[in-house]
């Protein structure tokens, strides 16, 4: 097999085992995509091409994606369906987890909101794709967004090929099982990498993917049949594969067939004997395995080939069907440094600024008269340059609440490959919420302290320093923003 080049994202893997809540997984993925009449027609205006370089000339692009939760008409959730489920940090869990696989290769999402349906017969729906028709005739759908429908009673998922709307189960709406990457593959134009498997392959099937990846062999045909992405390998159904051997050896598989179990994937790489359209041996790597948009098991999925890559992208420039991409690009990078909750105050009453997770923030010391941020792009400020004066939030943050915007620093998120940090907040009227007196007893830094917790009354009083006895004082400030301020006194008399 010719070597194929993929982003194998291993630390999207790792970060189960650092950051978030690993969940076990209540459901095999199950997916179904609705293959519009003009996708063949839409499929030969894209290049087919796997090289490095037609990746990187694409420019970035930014999409708002928006989140449906279904529930009762009397706005409740079933016992059964996890009511006490977070489902705002469930949300956010996905949305780090989609930038996370999709912005090695330009692609970004921005978290825009959260809204409820209460209606007792969509709830009650088990199809993801009566789901859809319900909010598309309904038309319950935020137009500049990608819309994901979360239903309590469905499973698996289903999405619209090249369009804004896909449906999710509850139980596979989880960060890890890849399963809401998997979907927006599809939204972007990609198909199975398994499209096309019938189960009995035929010769004389021309939509049947061939082995060879030999573009002067007659057979080749990588191209134009299967996920037509050539460097994705001809590959089965992997939950299926069994099944259709059984029918192929005439014998009946029964009607509770567990056609959920992946028989011949053992640690994510292929171990069967299945062949192509002309009996050919498949030649599957384990990143064939462990593509996101096969059928292999959820803990494997983690890989997109640079073809898929280019597809994603292309199928955004071309726009098959309704010019509706445009639509749902948010404002550029500028959208990345907007709370998604929160806001900014120049007394510091409001509730501080949050930032969405799946990115690494930088915060760099920063100085202007700016009570309140300065806009995107606004170069009105100074900053500190060196990286290791700066406060840092990792991309696999899990703690939310601490994505926030301190004061006296600008936002550099480094996935963004800015030139500088930008929206310095250097606000000096903001009072603390609280704080903390650290004395040195022996009037030297050393660990003898006596540390003394303030609340924001004792931390304001204006005699705080007159009543302090003699010695060596840190006083820290602590603000609703989320950041901080030393200092550091010694008073004599």
């Amino acid at each position: 097999m010719n070597n194929k080049i993929s982003f194998k994202l291993y630390a999207f893997l790792v970060c189960i085992l650092i950051s978030f809540t690993f969940y076990s997984q209540t459901e095999d993925f199950d997916c179904n995509f609705v293959l519009n009449s003009q996708y063949n027609n839409c499929d030969e205006e894209f290049s087919h091409l796997t090289d490095q370089g037609t990746l990187d000339s694409f420019d970035p692009v930014v999409f708002n994606i928006y989140f449906w939760e279904l529930r009762r008409s009397n706005g409740l959730i079933d016992q059964d369906d996890n009511p006490n489920m977070d489902f705002e940090k469930e949300v956010l869990d996905v949305v780090a987890a989609l930038n996370i696989f999709y912005n090695p290769f330009n692609v970004y999402f921005k978290f825009y909101g959260i809204d409820v349906i209460d209606n007792d017969g969509l709830y009650m729906m088990e199809n993801n794709g009566e789901v859809l028709a319900y909010a598309y005739n309904n038309n319950i759908l935020v137009p500049e967004a990608i819309n994901v429908y979360i239903a309590p009673k469905t499973t698996g998922g289903e999405a619209r090929l090249f369009d804004i709307r896909y449906g999710m189960s509850r139980g596979m709406f989880k960060w890890n099982t890849g399963a809401s990457i998997h979907e927006v593959g599809h939204c972007f134009g990609l198909l199975h990498t398994h499209h096309s498997f019938l189960g009995i392959p035929s010769s004389t099937d021309p939509t049947c993917e061939r082995v060879t990846r030999n573009i002067t062999d007659p057979l080749y045909n990588a191209d134009v049949a299967g996920d037509r992405v050539p460097d994705t390998a001809a590959a089965p159904d992997f939950r299926m594969e069994h099944y259709w051997e059984l029918i192929d050896e005439g014998m009946d598989p029964g009607a509770d067939w567990p056609y959920t179990i992946n028989l011949y994937i053992e640690d994510c790489e292929y171990i069967g004997s299945g062949t192509d359209c002309d009996g050919n041996d498949y030649d599957i790597e384990p990143e064939d395995v462990q593509n996101i948009m096969s059928y292999a098991p959820s803990e494997c999925k983690s890989v997109f080939t640079v073809g898929q890559a280019i597809r994603v992208l292309e199928a955004i420039e071309i726009d098959c069907y309704d010019k509706i991409f445009p639509a749902i690009r948010s404002d550029g990078f500028a959208s990345f440094y907007e709370p998604y909750k929160g806001g900014y105050s120049e007394t510091g009453e409001a509730d501080p600024p949050l930032y969405q997770p799946g990115f690494d923030y930088a915060f760099f010391s920063c100085d202007c008269e700016c009570p309140l941020p300065l806009d995107y792009g606004e170069t009105g400020f100074t900053y500190n340059s060196n990286e290791q004066m700066g406060t840092f939030i990792g991309k696999y943050e899990a703690d939310y609440s601490s994505i926030t915007h301190p004061n006296h620093t600008a936002i550099d998120i480094l996935q963004l490959n800015e030139s500088q940090p930008w929206r310095c907040y250097d606000n000096d009227n903001l009072k603390p919420s609280g704080g903390t007196i650290i004395k040195f007893n022996d009037n030297v830094f050393n660990t003898n302290i006596t540390l003394t917790i303030q609340d924001s009354l004792s931390i304001n009083n204006e005699n705080l320093i007159e009543e302090l006895q003699p010695g060596l004082y840190n006083i820290i400030e602590q603000y609703n923003d989320g950041s901080t301020q030393e200092n550091i006194i010694f008073k004599e008399n």
